[in-house]
């Protein structure tokens, strides 16, 4: 059967495999790893904080918080949820009033993909 080559690239087809013969398949076209969407600061208090975020599949939750104007992300300190969702909502407690902090978000889909955000902060109330 001859397919033409627009039906092929726009629908993906592949002709149907054949015994004895190797096949290669090239798995470029996948998109690899989760994506992080619609992180924000949900709430404030005096000692607490709770970030949320959305992901495009089902994934682990993480946030890394440091004080001041910048985060390492190997010395922050963390809090995290190995559950797999895709609506995230973490809170840390213990912080200083009227103190900058530094976040980075950070999700692990079932195969191990991890996406991470860059930096944002929020300062905290009095």
């Amino acid at each position: 059967m001859d397919v033409p080559e627009a039906f092929r690239e726009v629908c993906g087809y592949r002709p149907p495999l054949r015994l004895g013969v190797a096949y290669h398949t090239s798995m470029s076209a996948v998109r690899k790893g989760v994506r992080i969407a619609s992180s924000r600061v949900v709430s404030i208090a005096s000692t607490s904080a709770a970030v949320s975020w959305t992901t495009d599949e089902s994934a682990t939750s993480k946030l890394y918080y440091a004080s001041g104007n910048s985060i390492d992300l190997l010395t922050a300190l963390t809090t995290s949820n190995s559950s797999y969702v895709t609506s995230h909502l973490l809170s840390v407690t213990g912080l200083t009033a009227s103190t900058t902090y530094q976040y980075v978000i950070s999700s692990a889909d079932n195969a191990g993909n991890t996406a991470t955000s860059s930096a944002y902060s929020f300062i905290m109330s009095d």
